[in-house]
């Protein structure tokens, strides 16, 4: 019985062979669940390393070295989206970097107040999505029934996460059905990697356009290239609207993200999980799909900040 008992308690103190990263719900949706995944480990590294009392000076900052093998090996992420989501985090201003040199790991700097202010800030946005998320599920309708949704933390969206069934698109010019895996090239889905190459590409193109906009006088050519260029950006990001023309509504949309001070990572990173519910046949197969919910997230940051 001594034996059992010793046993029980050994068992109890066993360690399980697991490891688990507590990532913010709020950052998971003000980005995407990848950049939470990041910016958690850099988080748990930094508080190591301060516990350690390890964290090094550079360039009048105090923080630590880690490589992109590194945060690979804790989130299982390839080096493609971690640089993604770095510059991602970067552009927030949750975290700032420096380059060694070649070969050698980047140096980190979290302001640890500051990511926590940032999360305390964007409480009521990501308050707002849960209720939404709440109420939308609420009274399930007979046609929706079967289908089989999976929410990983509170999130609609993960790098690993494959849905279930296999919806039927909404676009009337197709019988086709639209598979939940990105990487399906037969039904004309982007590819992961492409996807996120893409959102990079978008962020870019935004920052750009604020600047033109911000430009006195605006050059006006440049204007209205960079606003066919996001367009261009945007149609390829769903396949299927490769034939479609810019709207004078959709210039409209696409003006306004170009005077507003709302991160361009923000906007990207929603067009981009509304892209994925279009593939999906989650959304109707129109272009103003995309930017479902842009103008909203461009109003609440101008009330914020007015």
């Amino acid at each position: 019985m001594t034996k059992k008992l010793n046993k029980n308690k050994q068992s109890k103190n066993t360690e399980i062979p697991y490891d688990f990263i507590a990532t913010s719900k709020v950052v998971r949706i003000m980005f995407d669940p990848a950049t939470a995944d990041i910016l958690a480990v850099l988080i748990y590294k930094h508080k190591y390393w301060e516990e350690e009392g390890k964290l090094e000076p550079y360039k009048g900052k105090i923080g630590f070295y880690i490589s992109y093998s590194d945060i690979k090996e804790e989130t299982g992420f390839s080096e493609n989206i971690i640089k993604k989501r770095i510059k991602q985090l970067k552009k927030a201003g949750l975290i700032e970097t420096a380059q060694q040199g070649l070969g050698k790991p980047n140096y980190y700097y979290l302001d640890i107040n500051y990511i926590h202010e940032y999360i305390k800030d964007n409480e009521p946005a990501y308050e707002k999505w849960r209720l939404d998320v709440r109420n939308e599920n609420a009274v399930p309708s007979v046609e929706n029934s079967k289908k089989v949704e999976s929410y990983l933390s509170g999130s609609e969206e993960n790098d690993f996460q494959e849905y279930q069934n296999s919806p039927t698109t909404k676009n009337k010019n197709t019988k086709n059905k639209i598979t939940n895996n990105l990487t399906n090239p037969i039904n004309g889905v982007i590819e992961e990697d492409d996807l996120y190459d893409k959102q990079s590409e978008l962020e870019d193109l935004i920052e750009k356009l604020k600047s033109i906009e911000n430009a006195y006088p605006i050059e006006e050519e440049d204007y209205r290239q960079c606003i066919n260029q996001i367009y261009d950006c945007l149609k390829a990001i769903v396949p299927k609207f490769k034939g479609f023309t810019m709207s004078e509504e959709d210039s409209k949309l696409i003006e306004n993200m170009g005077r507003t001070s709302l991160y361009s990572p923000h906007m990207a990173g929603k067009i981009t999980t509304n892209a994925k519910k279009i593939i999906r046949g989650d959304m109707e197969s129109r272009f103003g799909s995309l930017l479902v919910g842009v103008s909203n997230m461009i109003h609440e940051n101008e009330v914020r900040y007015s």
